[in-house]
């Protein structure tokens, strides 16, 4: 297993370093369709952070602050992304991610974190659990018929 080094805030003038894994997260074909969502996320005042091994980008994960700086119960941070290269997974990149995205919204004082993925990804959900995440709301349909948008949620307090 290679060294994981420190997760770091990756600025939008090297957003382009962010398009493969963010197209992966996002489930867009389309790189312009990725291109576009991330300028959206990016005037919505989301950061972004990224793990590297070797110099290389292994995973990225976003985090959504209210781009005035203010953090309130109506207005809360959340996780928009997380993505790991395929061949990363299981070496601790994802923990490694949320840690900084935790550490980040402690900044601010807000008690909670949100997170939205999809209710369909036991392997997924399992892992946030362990993190501390729990489920707060379900919603049907929400990807397309038959599937569920899972709501999730961490206390900071």
């Amino acid at each position: 297993m290679e060294t994981i080094a420190p997760v770091i805030e990756l600025y939008p003038g090297d957003d382009g370093d962010l398009l493969e894994l963010l197209q992966m997260s996002m489930g867009i074909e389309s790189m312009e369709g990725v291109k576009h969502l991330l300028a959206v996320e990016r005037t919505r005042g989301t950061r972004y952070y990224v793990a590297r091994v070797a110099g290389q980008i292994v995973g990225l994960i976003g985090v959504w602050f209210d781009p005035t700086g203010r953090v309130t119960e109506l207005e809360p941070p959340q996780i928009i992304d997380m993505a790991v290269l395929p061949a990363y997974r299981r070496q601790g990149v994802a923990r490694a991610l949320m840690a900084r995205a935790v550490a980040e919204v402690r900044t601010t004082g807000c008690p909670t974190l949100w997170l939205y993925t999809s209710g369909d990804e036991i392997g997924v959900l399992t892992f946030y659990y362990k993190l501390g995440y729990r489920l707060a709301a379900v919603v049907p349909d929400w990807f397309g018929p038959g599937s569920r948008k899972a709501i999730l949620r961490l206390d900071l307090s």
